[in-house]
């Protein structure tokens, strides 16, 4: 993708505070993502329970929704949940580089996070850097959500001996 391709990068006082917690299955966050969006699009219920292959989430459509609206990509309307531009291009491209590149735009600390991979670190590394950005997060959970993603769209990998992560060559090509 050339960067003009990219979505423009929100201040970091606008971007969301949380990761949304899209469960994964057996397919990845990425793809549970484009399932959402699809089901938006095709005006389903709010009320309509995701059917993700390899997971046991009982979470409904309108919930999901709710954690990713925060981004950009969905709004609601007289009870209606529908998608934004942004919300249709990541749909339309379903490519994980441009979901990634809109996260890291939308999202405090993603994009820190692969550019302080290109070291190696751990949970509590990534922890204490996060503190440097006032973000004094209690628990590593917010850490590992972003993580989670990453991993999912094969960016980052994890060294089980070491307990580190590091960038993939994806991760560094998307650097």
């Amino acid at each position: 993708m050339k960067n003009n391709e990219y979505p423009e990068n929100r201040e970091w006082k606008q971007k969301a505070f949380g990761m949304p917690k899209l469960p994964s299955g057996d397919i990845g966050q990425d793809k549970v993502l484009y399932y959402i969006l699809k089901m938006v699009k095709d005006g389903k219920s709010a009320n309509t329970m995701l059917n993700i292959e390899g997971s046991n989430s009982t979470v409904t459509l309108g919930r999901m929704c709710e954690w990713i609206r925060p981004i950009g990509l969905v709004n609601k309307e007289k009870q209606v949940w529908t998608l934004t531009e942004l919300g249709e291009m990541v749909l339309e491209r379903q490519n994980s580089c441009f979901s990634t590149a809109v996260f890291c735009s939308t999202i405090v600390f993603m994009g820190e996070i692969l550019f302080y991979l290109q070291e190696p670190k751990n949970t509590q590394e990534l922890l204490k850097i996060a503190e440097e950005y006032h973000l004094n997060w209690k628990t590593n959970s917010e850490i590992h959500n972003r993580i989670k993603w990453f991993r999912d769209v094969d960016m980052v990998r994890f060294e089980e001996y070491k307990l580190e992560y590091s960038l993939t060559q994806k991760g560094q090509e998307f650097l």
